[in-house]
């Protein structure tokens, strides 16, 4: 339930930019660390340089802490860092900074020039490693969406839902979000219904929502009470507004 724990998407593309381009293997949360002061530190970089390709057949979610299962995963989060990846490789590729950067590593002249060959393939396909990696992440999503009864509508809903929670910057969005997923379990918890204790809501919570009429009667309930605070009030009008969607 601490959203320290969890990446922030603002985070996804220089996450995949700089993993896949540089080929770590065995990335994990473990190897992501955050401060106190919200800065991020990579770790565990030795396994680094191996060749990627897309593989929509192979997907092991704590490998890929750039992509979530609680949400759809949009291209537009990765589009601005690839971009900027792929200028940023080029020029440092054309003065010869990346070629010297590899030797300075402790690569001979030849280890140097094999590694930045291997660097130049994996960049060359971050459009087809990309794609996969939201195929798979996204039908994971969609699958257990679909488990708990939520048709196409209600899945982006509660994946609007999610990736507001999971900006972690504190806008407008994230914070009715916020109160949205408490008054969701507030409602749950009146209706006898188990919640988990994640930070984002599951599509089990959601389909429970949609479910259950004492749930939705308590959102109505809190809605309309002028005496509740006004942005609980508001969370329990806008997810009753996301669950008729």
């Amino acid at each position: 339930s601490d959203p320290r724990a969890w990446v922030p998407r603002r985070l996804y593309g220089p996450l995949f930019a700089l993993t896949r381009a540089l080929g770590l293997g065995d990335m994990n949360p473990g190897g992501l660390l955050v401060d106190d002061a919200g800065r991020y530190t990579l770790l565990d970089t030795e396994q680094g340089r191996y060749e990627v390709r897309p593989n929509p057949a192979l997907y092991v979610p704590l490998d890929m802490p750039w992509v979530v299962n609680d949400a759809l995963n949009e291209p537009a989060d990765y589009a601005p860092a690839v971009t900027a990846f792929r200028a940023a490789f080029a020029k440092a590729e054309a003065d010869g900074s990346l070629l010297a950067l590899l030797q300075k590593a402790g690569l001979t002249r030849s280890e140097a020039r094999r590694d930045l060959e291997l660097l130049k393939g994996n960049v060359s396909r971050f459009d087809e490693v990309l794609a996969a990696d939201l195929l798979v992440a996204n039908r994971t999503f969609l699958k257990g969406a679909k488990e708990w009864g939520l048709g196409d509508a209600q899945a982006r809903a509660l994946s609007d839902l999610n990736r507001a929670l999971l900006a972690l910057e504190g806008g407008l969005a994230e914070r009715r979000a916020l109160a949205m997923r408490d008054a969701a379990r507030e409602a749950l918890s009146r209706a006898g219904e188990l919640t988990h204790r994640n930070y984002v809501l599951g599509p089990r919570e959601w389909g429970a929502l949609l479910r259950s009429e004492t749930a939705r009667a308590h959102l109505a309930a809190l809605h309309a009470d002028e005496s509740a605070h006004l942005p609980k009030r508001d969370g329990a009008r806008a997810l009753l507004a996301a669950l008729t969607q």
